[in-house]
């Protein structure tokens, strides 16, 4: 049933006055003023009309507020997709400092280690040079304490051996002069007690390395 020319104009109105941002404030005053001008019978008739046409469209009001919440709650998942995509981003980049920060650590450890290694391996290498160092003097020591026990030049030697205390002497290789200074160990015979002549040897260079 079609409306009336008075109807239409009415719900034209209605329509306006809905869109407007006082639709609230004006609506009943609207339609107060309207009711006013018109008779009692046209008023029931447009009510009747508005109902009527109000019924015919209902499912179109609901699928409008039903597209509406779609639409809302479409927009509410893609905002939450969007905010999971950006925290999985920001918990990605977080991952990825962190395995950065712990593998630069890792090669700082491996170097120190590295570095240890080294440093313990030239440490052992100069003690080890060190201890032979000291092994070939010593064994030079004994060499020369060897070469030193030779007999005496007062009795050549009637079988007894030289004393083993030995005594640093100072004396002038030029008696004239006061430089050219040696350094002699000198024992006494164990055979002539040193009646004779005493036999004056050269110090080992190691000795006189330390007497200065």
């Amino acid at each position: 049933m079609p409306l009336s020319t008075e109807g239409q104009m009415l719900g034209q109105e209605l329509l306006k006055l809905r869109n407007s941002p006082h639709y609230k404030n004006h609506m009943f005053k609207a339609i107060e003023e309207k009711r006013n001008r018109l008779s009692p019978e046209m008023t029931a008739k447009i009510g009747q009309e508005l109902a009527d046409f109000h019924e015919r469209y209902r499912h179109v009001n609901i699928k409008f507020e039903d597209e509406a919440v779609r639409c809302r709650k479409a927009d509410e998942d893609a905002e939450e997709q969007a905010h999971r995509e950006w925290r999985r981003s920001q918990d990605e980049k977080h991952r990825q400092e962190a395995e950065a920060q712990r593998r630069q650590w890792e090669d700082q450890r491996i170097q120190m280690k590295e570095q240890y290694r080294r440093d313990r391996e030239f440490w052992k290498a100069q003690q080890q040079a060190q201890q032979e160092a000291r092994s070939k003097e010593q064994k030079q020591a004994q060499t020369q304490t060897k070469k030193m026990n030779l007999p005496c030049l007062a009795c050549n030697g009637r079988g007894k051996k030289p004393k083993e205390k030995w005594v640093e002497t100072y004396e002038r290789a030029d008696k004239t002069s006061v430089q050219g200074h040696n350094r002699y160990l000198k024992y006494k015979c164990g055979s002539c007690n040193g009646s004779g002549r005493e036999l004056r040897l050269p110090l080992p260079q190691e000795r006189l390395d330390r007497l200065g």
